[in-house]
């Protein structure tokens, strides 16, 4: 917020509310699925690139669920109960934790 000149929630536009909206969901699975990998799935060191790579994959990944899940119901999603939303998100999570899990394993 503070790249684009914006200092409350107050003077923001309905974009960039659904943009903020959007990436915190965005960052908060990418965050989980990062910390839990770092305790349980990835077994071996990867070099500084690797991980890199997997990083990438893991946002194109989350960013793309996110937007296509949860953007088509942004219009409703003060009238979804917060289980659909988290629902939502967790199978997201879930799916990006495999998928990465996947690739860092695949990685050398």
């Amino acid at each position: 917020m503070a790249d684009q000149g914006v200092g409350d929630f107050g003077s923001l536009t309905a974009d960039q509310l659904t943009e903020f909206f959007l990436g915190f969901v965005i960052h908060t699975i990418e965050g989980r699925v990062v910390a839990d990998l770092g305790h349980r799935a990835i077994e071996r060191p990867m070099s500084a690139e690797e991980a890199k790579l997997v990083q990438e994959d893991l946002h194109q990944f989350v960013d793309g669920h996110v937007r296509g899940h949860l953007g088509t119901l942004l219009d409703r999603v003060r009238d979804l109960p917060e289980s659909e939303i988290s629902g939502m998100v967790d199978r997201i999570y879930r799916a990006s934790f495999e998928l990465v899990s996947a690739t860092a394993g695949d990685v050398e």
